[in-house]
């Protein structure tokens, strides 16, 4: 028992010294802190880039931590590193990581456009995709270079399709894809751009029998939702809300509730919280 205790304080203490924010697939952004901050108690994992996010693997007692250049994965008592994976630089860099307790999903490049994921236990890739092309019309990519759509990836932890194995949902150019997260396998796509003509679709998550896509109009700020059935990505409807109900700010992360409701809650260009029902919303 006094191992286990001993044990435990030792993970609460590497976790609290190496995070300041929470460890969230969604949550705010996680900062690794500086060596000059260190005390005698912490633990320093270099070679790893100036770290963006981190997520907490209590079970094995390991962190995974996204940064510009890489995805790793830390012992969270000691700092050692178990593996790293090095994305080429020339892609743009690691965009989005989201994590299960088998696999590593890491996206990088512009809006997410290669989606690559490793085995978290010894970081061997398992599969690697690219979400869009770029061969288009030039028209077709003028007009896609006016609307900065954003991206996001969300793991389901379960198989939410009937495809057999655990689900990942992604998003990328207005584009939402269900796909087995141990293969890579597309299940579904569905489009959601004609929900609004110019939005920044930023968030995506499963919550049951639905998958929902959320953003804000470019030009008002105004929330925007897409729900799509999650057994096939049908889509089912979305809009935007008008602007007098309250508008998120520019380049800000949402955080993302989805327990018994389906909620975004997001900050207003004056720093004021509001929570947004997006089932709601949908349905208008």
């Amino acid at each position: 028992r006094s191992r286990r205790r001993t044990r435990a304080r030792s993970m609460a203490r590497a976790c609290a010294v190496v995070l300041v924010a929470s460890c969230a697939s969604h949550a705010p952004t996680a900062r690794a802190l500086r060596r000059e901050q260190l005390g005698s108690r912490d633990w320093l994992a270099e070679h790893i880039g100036d770290v963006q996010h981190a997520y907490l693997d209590a079970r094995h007692a390991r962190l995974f931590t996204q940064s510009a250049e890489c995805v790793a994965s830390v012992d969270a008592s000691t700092g050692a590193i178990a593996w790293r994976a090095v994305h080429d630089a020339s892609e743009g860099g690691v965009t989005r990581a989201a994590i299960d307790d088998d696999v590593a999903l890491a996206t990088s490049g512009d809006g997410g456009k290669h989606i690559r994921a490793y085995d978290t236990r010894d970081g061997e890739l398992l599969w690697e995709d690219v979400s869009y092309s770029d061969a288009m019309p030039s028209a077709e990519a003028r007009a896609e270079r006016e609307v900065q759509i954003g991206e996001d990836a969300f793991v389901a932890r379960r198989d939410v399709d009937g495809c057999g194995d655990v689900d990942v949902v992604t998003l990328a150019k207005g584009e939402v894809v269900m796909r087995s997260l141990r293969t890579g396998e597309v299940n579904w796509r569905a489009n959601v751009r004609d929900v609004a003509e110019k939005a920044i679709w930023e968030r995506v998550f499963v919550h049951g029998e639905v998958t929902y896509a959320v953003g804000r109009e470019l030009e008002t700020g105004a929330p925007c939702a897409c729900a799509m059935t999650t057994i096939d990505g049908t889509v089912i409807g979305g809009q935007c809300a008008s602007a007098r109900q309250g508008t998120f700010a520019p380049d800000q992360a949402y955080a993302l509730s989805v327990g018994t409701n389906a909620r975004v809650i997001g900050v207003t260009p004056t720093g004021r919280v509001i929570s947004v029902d997006v089932a709601a919303l949908v349905k208008g």
